[in-house]
């Protein structure tokens, strides 16, 4: 496999996609400190980041705390609301996004076999 220069299915608004880093330091005398950031695909916008001691999993935890705050994302009020959401979400990753490790196919074109390429 190799990377190209841009993804396949380019992120088209903002929240869609996050990317999640961690930038390493040395300061001379103290010894290693990190940064951890979460940044906005489609914006490229920093929407949250902390300055760590360790690199943990709780750093990571933290910083994707602060971004969903910050973003104001992932607040539901009913149940009903939050399934809602996820009914179109796995709606769209089911039927509509293509998948590079299924030859740019989506999941459910491979498992019904509707496409001619798959029962070939």
């Amino acid at each position: 496999m190799k990377a190209g220069d841009k993804f396949q299915q380019p992120s088209l608004r903002v929240n869609e996609l996050w990317q999640t880093d961690f930038t390493y330091f040395k300061i001379v005398g103290w010894g290693w400190y990190y940064l951890s950031t979460v940044l906005d695909d489609y914006s490229r916008f920093i929407a949250a980041w902390r300055f760590c001691a360790v690199m943990s999993t709780s750093d990571v935890s933290h910083t994707l705390g602060d971004a969903l705050a910050f973003s104001e994302l992932n607040h539901y009020y009913l149940p009903s609301e939050l399934e809602e959401w996820l009914h179109r979400f796995l709606r769209y990753y089911n039927q509509d996004r293509y998948h590079e490790s299924t030859d740019n196919l989506t999941p459910a074109d491979v498992y019904y076999g509707s496409n001619p390429t798959v029962t070939d």
